[in-house]
């Protein structure tokens, strides 16, 4: 019997695929390779953004403590109590408000936010385009 099967089977044309098969598995394992890119990425950004949250409330909790120590607050208050002795004296204001200013812990502040915000705006983009390439 086995004989007949190989004698039946070597008359059959082996099947051939079709048109333009290799380029479209090329172009799906490219996309692939992008996906799983931005995969990586996502979760760095969402690493980053996370860690920059993390980092914001006790430097903030900082900020307030050393705005508070450096009497940086008490001159960002006196605009709103005596505009009209800052608008006398605005040149010794401005050196005074400079010299109180915590710069270490603005820097942080402001360096953290932005981390967090660009972060956030790779995640949003990331996950755009991870959509896109997620089969329907």
């Amino acid at each position: 019997m086995r004989e007949d099967y190989e004698l039946l089977f070597s008359h059959l044309k082996a099947p051939e695929p079709r048109e333009g098969l290799l380029d479209v598995v090329i172009e799906r394992i490219e996309k692939e390779k992008a996906a799983a890119a931005l995969r990586r990425r996502l979760w760095f950004s969402i690493s980053a953004a996370a860690a920059s949250l993390a980092v914001f409330i006790p430097v903030s909790k900082a900020f307030d403590e050393w705005a508070q120590n450096s009497g940086f607050s008490e001159f960002a208050s006196l605009p709103f109590s005596d505009s009209e002795i800052i608008m006398a004296y605005w040149k010794d204001f401005v050196f005074a408000v400079l010299e109180s200013m915590p710069a270490a812990s603005i820097a942080l502040f402001v360096a953290s936010v932005f981390i967090f915000t660009q972060s956030v705006r790779l995640i949003n983009k990331d996950l755009r385009v991870l959509y896109e390439f997620s089969p329907r």
